[in-house]
């Protein structure tokens, strides 16, 4: 599914909240190495998506969920995944995907188990550091 969920900004942070109310059904549903999607957004001249696997990518480990970063068109970034507000740290995107692996909260567990509206969903944000092919400011 794309364009689901809502983004907002904090300070130098995209959140991507999905998963909340009426879409925790597709998170229940979704199938290992399936994702959720967001809309798309520009950050430092590249057009992003960000990308959420309930249940990981096929080589995520058992309990673990998944987050990307996904360009349009190739990209050099410097940049930072959270899920929940926990950072995977910093990574480089050389391409058009990057996804780390997070333990999966426990909201997204109770959500897989009974796909209960009214779910609190979970948070995937981006702060992007550098964009290496863009010379402008962000």
């Amino acid at each position: 599914l794309v364009g689901i969920g809502a983004l907002r900004v904090e300070g130098r942070r995209l959140i991507w909240t999905v998963g909340a109310g009426s879409t925790a059904a597709a998170l229940a549903q979704a199938a290992q190495d399936e994702c959720l999607e967001s809309a798309a957004f520009w950050i430092a001249g590249t057009q992003l998506r960000l990308a959420f696997y309930p249940r990981g990518t096929s080589l995520a480990g058992d309990g673990d969920c998944s987050a990307a970063l996904i360009a349009e068109e190739k990209a050099k970034l410097k940049f930072e995944l959270f899920l929940n507000s926990r950072s995977a740290g910093r990574k480089v995107l050389l391409g058009k995907k990057f996804s780390c692996d997070f333990r999966r909260p426990p909201s997204i567990d109770q959500a897989l188990l009974d796909g209960a509206d009214g779910a609190p969903g979970v948070e995937v944000g981006v702060e992007v550091h550098e964009n290496f092919m863009y010379a402008g400011f962000f």
